[in-house]
């Protein structure tokens, strides 16, 4: 059996507040380093925290690893370590081949060099030669688009250029292993597709990919598995589905009747939302053929003419829906200072598909601009009263929607083929 191709063991890495870790420094800097963290010992010691505490996994050669979690949960840290940009504290972090890494905007440009340029420095800092670069010059410069700009100096590349080069340098240099960190957030739509698209081909021609990001269309799509790490620790590794639905259950408010903070200097915002089953109790678990309704209350400090709008999202990002009162009610309400309106949204049952649902309420002017925005309570459609798929199949169904449908069925007497044949030649 083949050696994993990334092994990770007993990982940490922690950070003294105040102090710039450095991995590499002078004789100096070292020394005073050292006396710093005397003085800090005698005075009861600098604060620290850990971005990485006990990480251990290892990739198989060909596997596409998704690793999410919210922000300061250490996914950046880990691929820092991974590349050697980062030491360790504990543990160890090995990988078997040659590593092309996007951990940033135009990793390793030169503000000062041209694009060209740039991407042979690029190349020769991921250990490829002079000749393996110029063969795959085209190929990186028709995929970033920044033909025209190739002999133009990088400091004058807008951010989208710069990371658009900078993905496909270290995406057809062929590394064994890909690193890739949110980076694709900066390019346009059409990019992220091909970026995506290019990760694919590297997966299938077995090379390894471990790819961070937010986006959870993105990890639904391309990754096999997934880490989630929350607070610096593993909290799960394995099915990417189950992955993100651990992670959009994060935080989320248990109850369904969620008060919002006062704002000072609004003419009016959302006061309260409250998420309810048929029966008007509040839950956040709902039969997928139950229904739903979602209440906002909105409080005017003065009057005001506005609406609410309402935007749907499942687990992965995705956009549902969204809905608006003033378009079911055909004209804005109108609230008088120091009233309060409530505002309700029913949901038909046997629509949206299983799994978990986040909202977010806006309070609209009539011109559409914006007054108050806040989140709904999350909430999860499940099949509480059994399986609904009569198929026998257990697998969850990926689609957005899952509408029921009004289905009807007849069935007519067919007529064999041979008699027909022989009234013809009657």
């Amino acid at each position: 059996m083949a050696s994993p191709v990334i092994t990770v063991d007993g990982l940490g890495k922690q950070f003294h507040l105040g102090l710039m870790p450095q991995a590499y420094g002078t004789l100096r800097e070292t020394v005073m380093g050292l006396v710093s963290r005397s003085s800090a010992a005698r005075q009861g010691g600098r604060p620290t925290v850990w971005a990485l505490r006990d990480v251990s996994f290892s990739v198989e050669q060909g596997e596409v690893v998704g690793v999410i979690g919210p922000n300061g949960a250490g996914k950046s840290t880990l691929l820092k370590i991974l590349t050697r940009v980062m030491t360790p504290t504990v543990g160890s972090a090995r990988m078997r081949g040659r590593v092309g890494s996007l951990l940033e905007v135009g990793t390793g440009f030169h503000p000062e060099l041209t694009g060209r340029e740039n991407v042979y420095l690029s190349g020769a800092i991921l250990g490829m030669s002079t000749a393996e670069v110029r063969a795959k010059l085209d190929q990186i410069v028709d995929f970033a688009g920044v033909k025209d700009f190739l002999d133009t100096p990088v400091k004058r590349y807008s951010s989208g250029m710069a990371v658009r080069l900078g993905f496909a340098v270290a995406a057809h240099l062929e590394p064994e292993i890909l690193l890739v960190d949110e980076v694709l957030a900066v390019g346009d739509a059409e990019f992220q597709r091909k970026c995506l698209g290019r990760m694919a081909e590297v997966s299938q021609s077995g090379r390894t990919i471990l790819f961070v990001s937010h986006n959870m269309a993105s990890i639904s799509q391309l990754c096999n598995r997934c880490i989630l790490l929350e607070k610096g620790q593993v909290s799960y590794d394995g099915d990417p589905a189950s992955a993100i639905s651990r992670y959009s259950r994060i935080g989320i408010v248990e109850a369904g009747d969620l008060a919002i903070e006062e704002v000072a200097g609004l003419p009016a915002q959302i006061s309260r939302i409250r998420v309810q089953n048929p029966s008007g109790e509040a839950d956040t678990v709902f039969d997928w053929d139950q229904g739903f309704s979602i209440s906002v209350e909105v409080t005017a400090r003065q009057r005001i003419d506005a609406t609410i709008g309402l935007r749907l999202s499942n687990e992965q990002g995705i956009l549902v829906c969204k809905a608006y009162a003033a378009d079911s009610i055909e004209r804005l309400t109108t609230i008088e200072a120091g009233k309060t309106a409530i505002l309700t949204a029913s949901f038909s049952g046997g629509v949206l598909n299983r799994g978990l649902y986040n909202c977010t309420a806006m309070l609209l002017q009539s011109n559409q601009d914006l007054i108050h925005r806040a989140k709904c309570p999350a909430f999860s459609i499940e099949p509480l009263s059994g399986e609904y798929n009569y198929l026998g199949r257990r697998k969850p169904d990926p689609s957005v929607i899952r509408p029921q449908c009004r289905w009807s069925e007849t069935q007519t007497e067919t007529q064999p083929t041979g008699e027909v044949l022989g009234d013809l030649v009657r």
